[in-house]
This record gives C-alpha cells, structure tokens and sequence, in this order.
C-alpha cells in the first residue's frame, strides 16, 4: 500500500511539472543533524571551487558550526 502511494505520488509531482532532489526513506538520517551539516558543506565546498564562489570557502566552516 506505502509503495503504491509513493508512486501515485511521484508521478503526480512529475506530471505537474515539479523535481525532486532527495527521497529520504529514513527519516532519522535524514533529520540528524551530523548528516545534514555534512551534506551541506560537502555541496557549498563543491561550489566553492567556482571561480565566481570563491569567496565561500571562507564561510563553510562557520555556516557548518551554526548548525
């Protein structure tokens, strides 16, 4: 029954256009904020490595430790 839902739900979000970016199956991994502060200077150091984002290198380490 849960996975028949998950499917009407994900096609009804796909035919109306939207996109998902993260299925979290496990809800306490992803609440946990260990993962999430990882998760998230794992993407900001990625895109610190542009040319125009280098200024946020500097600022990864602080956004991390407010978490």
């Amino acid at each position: 029954m849960e996975k028949e839902g998950f499917k009407r739900c994900m096609e009804n979000i796909y035919e109306k256009g939207g996109k998902v970016m993260v299925v979290a199956t496990d809800l306490d991994h992803q609440f946990d904020v260990w993962h999430l502060s990882k998760s998230i200077t794992k993407k900001l150091a990625k895109k610190a490595k542009k040319k125009e984002c280098a200024d946020l290198s500097r600022w990864i380490r602080s956004i991390s430790n407010h978490l």
